[in-house]
């Protein structure tokens, strides 16, 4: 089995050659005879404000089995970040885990990633198709897994073969346009034009009327109170006062776990007017917490859950992981690890240049 494997940059910053008297150039050495100059690629800006940065924090990129970058792969995913007006890491890494499956696909099976014969079935976009296929029907991926993953192969072999880094003597797949009927704000109907291709996996819908889960990224089951009770008396014999609380929030406001972990200290600064029996707080577009798809949401916090959030912030447990944190954006994380790391990078968080010099993996509640 081939072991390309996905591997996280800390941090990359786009550069472009420049002239070798530039005073912004870096000289770069390639042997004792031949060098070049090199400086970053500017921020685009609009009335002073960044709407683009050219730097990327852990960013992704495919290493082959020997060790060297998958050229391919990497020029890709380089060339769409540079496009993207919102780099959210988590997108570009889930493609790029897509891509380095596919790799270890063609490599294990040696296959010419661009040899597409007349044969339809032999081209490395059907093998692959059809290979996903069979994990399905073995129960070892699911549908959307499936669908996802030639999703990811197919804008990869379209950036490849747009920019003509190479020719195939056949059709990559087969398209045709998709018209789909849908409405406006006003109701008035229009078509909007999409373009398929016979690689397409249609996911298995597989839903049972009489199941009482609930289908958001997965099978969810609202937990029963007898279950939510013993829950949290098996988090309260661990004595961890930071898991306690992240759960007691996320079931008592119904926030995710990436709105949980992205609350401030300084939300809990105040002691809560004594007529009220809750706190109100605003969440998501606009504000340093994050949720689904920047959806705006007001998260109720019942008052003696408000006071219990406010003592920890006080307490010694608490100050002791605050002291611990080397990057001054991270002190007003609620959540620390007992190394003085947020238990997840909020999106303004995960943007920023200034990321904590001793974390080379971003974290997104995989403690929790």
């Amino acid at each position: 089995m081939s072991l390309n494997r996905k591997k996280t940059l800390r941090q990359v910053t786009m550069t472009k050659v420049t002239h070798v008297n530039d005073p912004e150039g870096e000289t770069i050495e390639l042997d004792s005879k031949n060098n070049y100059s090199r400086k970053a690629i500017p921020p685009l800006t609009v009335n002073g404000k960044i709407i683009k940065s050219y730097k990327y924090n852990y960013f992704p990129i495919i290493l082959n089995k020997d060790g060297s970058p998958w050229r391919e792969g990497i020029l890709y995913i380089i060339a769409k970040a540079n496009s993207d007006f919102n780099y959210k890491i988590s997108t570009y890494h889930s493609i790029m885990s897509d891509l380095t499956h596919f790799k270890n696909y063609i490599d294990d099976n040696n296959i010419d990633m661009f040899s597409f014969p007349k044969m339809k079935l032999l081209r490395p976009t059907y093998r692959y198709r059809n290979y996903l296929l069979l994990l399905v029907q073995n129960d070892e991926i699911s549908s959307h897994t499936a669908k996802r993953r030639v999703s990811s192969m197919i804008k990869f072999y379209r950036y490849l073969a747009e920019e003509n880094y190479f020719k195939p003597l056949n059709p990559l797949w087969n398209e045709r346009d998709l018209y789909i009927k849908t409405n406006d704000a006003k109701g008035s109907a229009f078509h909007i034009k999409k373009v398929t291709t016979d690689l397409k996996i249609i996911p298995s819908p597989n839903y049972d009327p009489f199941s009482n889960e609930i289908i958001d990224e997965g099978r969810l089951r609202p937990l029963p109170k007898q279950e939510q009770l013993e829950l949290i008396e098996t988090i309260n014999n661990t004595r961890n006062t930071e898991m306690l609380l992240i759960h007691l929030i996320a079931l008592l406001t119904g926030a995710r776990i990436q709105t949980v972990l992205t609350l401030r200290k300084s939300h809990f600064s105040k002691p809560i007017d004594i007529s009220d029996s809750s706190f109100t707080l605003a969440t998501g577009h606009g504000t340093s917490i994050d949720t689904k798809k920047d959806k705006n949401l007001i998260l109720i916090f019942p008052k003696l859950l408000y006071n219990k959030i406010r003592i920890y912030t006080l307490s010694e447990r608490y100050l002791n992981r605050v002291n611990k944190v080397k990057n001054h954006e991270f002190k007003d994380y609620l959540f620390l690890s007992n190394r003085g790391v947020p238990y997840y990078l909020g999106k303004e968080s995960l943007k920023s240049s200034n990321t904590q010099s001793n974390e080379r993996t971003m974290h997104n509640g995989e403690a929790v």
